[in-house]
């Protein structure tokens, strides 16, 4: 059963043997011998890979939630956080990579040499489903509406921070909204899938890009003054293109504060007071009955001191 849903879901049989740690002729005779039991072909080969039948599409459908019930009974166990080699997999965005994962992956080395940790892209249009079925363990990042299955806990709280390049004219003066709007505003998103193209054809940002620049945008735009000149999906290529520019970034802090160090950039606070916004971490509600997942939890929550990352010196002419 474990294979068939892994073929069904990858519908590779190479995928689907690398993802179970067997070989492709395991799988194939692991599939051989479903398709005796059932009378069914089960799949056909098609132009994207392994086509399943209907009779596989409705095994499929039934059997992801059965199938997570069982390994749930079968894994109540303690857990030997020392002896472990358990895999878990979590979907992160590129945020929680950069900012939550270096102390989570140095605490659980620490605690666990033999534990892996696989760190995933945060797709938002698949995250839910990988939760439900099991496939990832915890999501970390910023979320709005969740299903009621899907718990979450705040990790830390994140605020918003302005980063232009060094000698910027913005520099020269307090800076305010007035003299921040009178340049060309870069908008770094927090993750692919969270822009969606608005009903008018446009391409207007996504909720959590809105939660750093719309205040400041939406005064701009009554005086025809807003203008976002550059969008991107990731935070790592703001510093060069700010680097060559006049353009202005609201990022979050601790982005900011990291993309400053080398000293070609200038963190700023911003003109009114920063929005504040609750960086999460998300499971599914069965991992309350899971040891393994209890104990990952708290290494996310709180890695060990030794493992924290130290409080940034952002220097004297950073802020203003």
């Amino acid at each position: 059963m474990k294979v068939f849903e892994a073929v069904l879901r990858h519908r590779r049989v190479s995928s689907a043997s690398k993802e179970l740690g067997v070989t492709a002729s395991a799988v194939s005779h692991a599939v051989g011998r479903l398709r005796r039991k059932l009378d069914d072909p089960l799949f056909h080969p098609g132009v994207h890979g392994m086509e399943p039948t209907s009779r596989a599409l409705e095994l499929g459908a039934e059997l992801s939630a059965s199938l997570g019930r069982i390994l749930d009974i079968m894994e109540r166990r303690p857990f030997d956080a020392a002896h472990s080699r358990r895999v878990f997999n979590i979907a992160a965005s590129e945020y929680a990579a950069a900012i939550i994962a270096p102390p989570m992956i140095r605490s659980v080395t620490d605690a666990a040499p033999g534990v892996s940790l696989r760190i995933h892209a945060l797709d938002r249009s698949e995250m839910v489903q990988g939760l439900d079925e099991g496939r990832l363990s915890f999501a970390l990042g910023w979320f709005t509406d969740l299903p009621a299955r899907l718990l979450r806990a705040t990790v830390l709280k994140e605020r918003e921070a302005i980063l232009v390049r060094s000698g910027h004219p913005l520099l020269r003066d307090a800076v305010t909204s007035e003299r921040l709007l009178g340049f060309p505003h870069l908008v770094a998103l927090f993750g692919r899938s969270d822009e969606r193209p608005g009903r008018d054809g446009g391409d207007g940002a996504s909720e959590t890009g809105r939660v750093w620049i719309e205040r400041l945008l939406a005064q701009a735009s009554s005086c025809g003054r807003r203008h976002v000149a550059v969008k991107v999906a990731q935070f790592a290529v703001v510093p060069a293109l700010l680097a060559s520019s006049d353009m202005v970034a609201t990022l979050p802090r601790r982005i900011a504060i990291e993309a400053a160090r080398g000293g070609h950039l200038v963190m700023l606070e911003p003109a009114s007071p920063p929005l504040e916004i609750d960086i999460q971490m998300v499971w599914h509600e069965r991992a309350a009955r899971d040891a393994g997942s209890q104990w990952l939890m708290r290494h996310i929550q709180s890695p060990s001191p030794s493992s924290r990352i130290a409080a940034p010196d952002i220097g004297p002419d950073i802020g203003v």
